[in-house]
């Protein structure tokens, strides 16, 4: 197939070898679950090749009815966080033969923009590869970008600082560095995929970004992200078990000072919007499955 060829036929039609997952931990089926599955179909209807793997508590019909083209996998026993679950679904993945892995929250969305990174992270399979993302609503309305840091300089600074310069809404990353990295550090129940992405800066993996709008990241009440008090517990757990580094302060306030000037277009909207930013109770709960069922 010829380069003007693939290009009219989609973007998504999978390069020879690469097969991409996309892992969804579900707690139960509601109405931004549903949302989320039509968001997969139409990626699909468009021609997007990709394994979509649900982990959950119990399977049962509503998920079958709802995600008729998904892979289901139950969860282990005494399952310890949302993270967990994703590691067991990457891992069953994989040895499926998965070359590429993703994974979008019940609540989130993947956008028609996917299909661009799809594209790219074919083209640079080793790399860590990222859309732009938006804040939506409860109600499904837009109010803003999430801010991005692009450059491959002060990516790590970011991280320390609780500022991730990217999101895992829209993003790819290769078996490999799942692999070599050793998955998530499951004792962190919020900031799990921060530590990870600092790893894989730090091991020198290559970060590329899409300029297309690949997902939209959900601020809903009752989401276990919204608890800002235990994540920054966390993050100074992290940061305790780092080794100091010489001017590192300084450095860090130099590298937000440039992201937020960077990114005044996205919070001066933010501030006219009509949405608040956080409209979330703090959630303590320590279990993916604790408590809820499908």
């Amino acid at each position: 197939m010829n380069a003007k060829t693939r290009e009219i036929k989609n973007h998504c039609s999978p390069a020879s070898g690469y097969r991409l997952g996309i892992v969804t931990p579900i707690l139960k089926i509601d109405e931004y679950a549903r949302e989320l599955a039509i968001s997969l179909e139409s990626l699909r209807s468009r021609g997007c090749v990709f394994t979509h793997l649900i982990v959950h508590a119990s399977a049962g019909q509503p998920l079958q009815d709802e995600f008729p083209n998904a892979k289901l996998l139950q969860e282990r026993e005494h399952t310890h966080g949302v993270y967990d679950a994703l590691k067991q679904g990457f891992d069953h993945l994989i040895k499926e033969g998965i070359t590429h892995l993703s994974w979008i929250n019940a609540d989130d969305l993947l956008e028609d923009g996917f299909e661009k990174v799809v594209h790219l992270s074919e083209k640079s399979t080793d790399a860590i590869v990222s859309g732009s993302v938006q804040w939506i609503a409860e109600n499904g309305e837009s109010f803003g970008a999430v801010p991005q840091w692009r450059i491959r300089w002060g990516m790590r600074e970011l991280f320390h600082r609780n500022i991730p310069p990217f999101t895992q809404q829209g993003m790819i990353f290769p078996k490999e560095t799942w692999a070599a990295l050793g998955g998530f550090d499951t004792k962190y129940e919020l900031i799990a995929d921060s530590v990870f992405w600092d790893k894989a800066l730090e091991a020198g993996y290559e970060v590329k970004f899409s300029h297309a709008l690949a997902a939209s990241y959900r601020i809903r009440r009752g989401q276990l992200s919204a608890n800002q008090a235990k994540a920054a517990r966390e993050f100074n757990d992290w940061h305790a078990s780092q080794p100091e580094k010489q001017g590192a302060g300084i450095l860090e306030t130099l590298i937000i000072l440039l992201f937020r000037v960077q990114n005044t277009p996205i919070y001066i909207r933010r501030f006219f919007s009509n949405q608040k930013m956080i409209t979330s109770k703090a959630v303590e709960e320590g279990s993916f499955h604790k408590k809820n069922q499908i």
